[in-house]
């Protein structure tokens, strides 16, 4: 639980006052059952698209033991959730159609969660830095290509709206503790319109539209994107650990020559009011990929789209 707030480490090995407790809360949830009430992944909700033609994993949390039900088309699916509160379904493959809706409970149906209007299709992740989060509506000539997107009812979009842009502005205080606690990403499935289109990657939206109208299947598109972000960004802690060259930055990296200078510059005027030795960033090491791309690791994708590179180029 503490791997990936470093923050709480002014000597990457003793916790301050914030991490002790955390430590406390995880023991006590190991020695009393966690209290929660029902609920589901971020990743999940009403007009999301799932990957046909595979299991898709469904996901949430409830009071540790809690026995949990999912109902979809008339069959009853079943499980309990675990000591930590996490509960997962596996769903059968289904083919590409829809709408469907699937109704998590507790047993008791004292608690009740529904999904509406679920399509199955294909989904694909559009994630990288500036050019993958440049949106439609900026780019010329779009109107007439956002008034089409917005009229294909079997287009989904989920953006992941950052928390604030890696403008070349300092931070205040409320924003840094947000980007500490990994609150950097937020977001939810919606249906098309002119509005969430124009806000929407323009290179996202104009491979889902044109997958979409071409293939006639439901597409889910998920935007996950930071300008200006590097690679390191968007690997796991763990994979970046086990690699020589690569471990030797995670914690040095705002003054690390490997790290692109723009990186550090930018970085380093974001958290110029920040006091804390390890405070959080969009281009630290790990941090998109524990922000962000952590809460997707459990969808069925049909591909990735990246646009990635100029962050990394000197290298």
């Amino acid at each position: 639980i503490l791997a990936p707030r470093i923050d709480l480490f002014e000597d990457f090995l003793h916790p301050n006052a914030e991490g002790a407790q955390l430590i406390a809360a995880q023991v006590h949830q190991a020695l009393v059952p966690i209290k929660k009430p029902l609920a589901i992944a971020e990743s999940l909700g009403s007009h999301m698209v799932l990957q046909r033609g595979v299991i898709n994993k469904l996901t949430g949390t409830a009071s540790a033991g809690a026995n949990i039900e999912l109902l979809f088309k008339d069959k009853i699916y079943r499980t309990t959730a675990a000591r930590d509160g996490s509960w997962l379904f596996n769903l059968a493959a289904m083919p590409a159609g829809g709408p469907y809706t699937l109704t998590f409970s507790t047993a008791d149906k004292s608690e009740v969660q529904r999904i509406n209007n679920v399509l199955f299709g294909d989904v694909f992740l559009a994630s990288g830095q500036s050019n993958m989060a440049f949106t439609l509506g900026d780019a010329l000539g779009a109107e007439a290509l956002i008034a089409k997107a917005a009229a294909v009812p079997n287009l989904r979009l989920f953006k992941n709206k950052v928390l604030v842009e890696t403008t070349n502005s300092s931070w205040d205080s409320l924003t840094l503790a947000k980007d500490n606690s990994l609150a950097y990403f937020q977001g939810q499935w919606e249906l098309p319109n002119s509005s969430n289109c124009a806000a929407f990657s323009a290179i996202a939206l104009t491979a889902a539209y044109q997958i979409a109208v071409k293939e006639n299947i439901p597409v889910g598109i998920i935007e996950l994107a930071v300008g200006g972000s590097n690679t390191e960004s968007w690997i796991p802690r763990h994979a970046l650990e086990a690699d020589n060259l690569l471990a030797s930055y995670i914690h040095n990296w705002r003054s690390a020559d490997f790290i692109q200078d723009f990186c550090r510059e930018r970085a380093n005027k974001n958290l110029a009011e920040s006091k804390n030795k390890n405070q959080r960033h969009p281009y630290a090491p790990a941090y998109n990929y524990e922000a962000g791309i952590s809460k997707w690791v459990n969808t069925e994708l049909k591909a990735v789209l990246l646009y990635q590179g100029e962050s990394n180029a000197h290298n």
